[in-house]
């Protein structure tokens, strides 16, 4: 049986991938205990199904939560295998009992209470619809963040991964779906005075898809950069430390005289940070950016 190198894994890259995972885990939680589950918000996701199943039979959700994300785990190991579920392993963990946490300890209930919506036994609508944008945008932070660590949150995540692996649909069109049978289901299970709890759960969702594109999706576009510099070999060692592509150098010619260029394909991300450096080494360089939509081939890749 191979062994498994733990110095090899416990790099610092590693480490605060795993940081970034736990953290995104445990606000996740907080947006979906304080915001969604005490106003019985159905946004789609585990806690979705675990609101509806609630209603009917009084189970706990955060046990809900805890028990079905271990039976898609094991799914997922079987099915995607290991290298997939050493990505969610962490979020497997922290989600639910962090979300046990915050539905249980007299503090988070306590805040949970400030931002019932039902008030003198009557529900305010607006207070209502308030905790569905927060606990969208909680929720949205926690996943980016989880995102950005290289992992995964889990729970139906893995119905998404499954999906695509046999039947080749796109996790953003399966997350949709199934988010939208989830709210649709509890609009049709629920009783009629929850069906404004349901749209509010739409909203929810718009939320916190909002979020992941503003903290992750858009920090991962890749975008091509293009420097005029008469330091171009110092530009190119410093375009060569945030890429995993080889800078080109390029000769521009014209009638007057020829100068060098200096172009790849970075994360947008690492934009500001090097252009920053690039003008700290040449003051007078003219800096070029494009959108990527799709890079092709290994052309130009570093060797690792």
């Amino acid at each position: 049986m191979k062994r498994i190198n733990i110095k090899a894994f416990c790099t610092k890259q590693n480490l605060i991938n795993a940081l970034f995972v736990i953290v995104g885990s445990i606000i996740l939680a907080f947006g979906t205990a304080i915001f969604l589950i005490e106003s019985d918000i159905v946004a789609g996701g585990l806690s979705g199904i675990g609101i509806i199943v609630y209603n009917f039979t009084g189970f706990d959700v955060s046990l809900f939560v805890l028990i079905l994300s271990w039976i898609l785990f094991f799914i997922g190991l079987f099915v995607l295998g290991i290298k997939f579920a050493i990505n969610t392993l962490i979020s497997t963990i922290v989600y639910p009992l962090a979300l046990m946490l915050f539905t249980r300890v007299p503090l988070f209930l306590d805040l949970a209470a400030l931002v019932d919506p039902m008030v003198n036994g009557v529900r305010d609508n607006a207070l209502l619809l308030i905790n569905g944008i927060f606990g969208g945008a909680f929720v949205g932070v926690g996943c980016a963040l989880t995102f950005v660590g290289k992992g995964s949150t889990g729970g139906v995540d893995i119905i998404y991964f499954i999906l695509y692996k046999y039947f080749k649909v796109k996790e953003s069109i399966s997350s949709i779906a199934i988010d939208a049978a989830i709210i649709l289901s509890a609009m049709i299970a629920l009783p009629n005075d929850q069906f404004i709890s349901c749209l509010i759960g739409i909203l929810s969702a718009l939320t916190t898809a909002l979020m992941i594109q503003i903290i992750y999706i858009n920090n991962r576009k890749s975008i091509l950069i293009e420097v005029i510099s008469s330091d171009y070999l110092k530009i190119d060692a410093l375009l060569a430390k945030v890429s995993d592509k080889k800078p080109s150098i390029v000769t521009l010619e014209n009638d007057d005289d020829s100068r060098k260029m200096v172009r790849v394909i970075i994360e947008n991300k690492d934009y500001h940070t090097i252009k920053n450096q690039i003008l700290a080494t040449d003051s007078k360089a003219s800096i070029v950016i494009s959108d990527v939509k799709k890079t092709h081939g290994l052309e130009g890749t570093k060797k690792k």
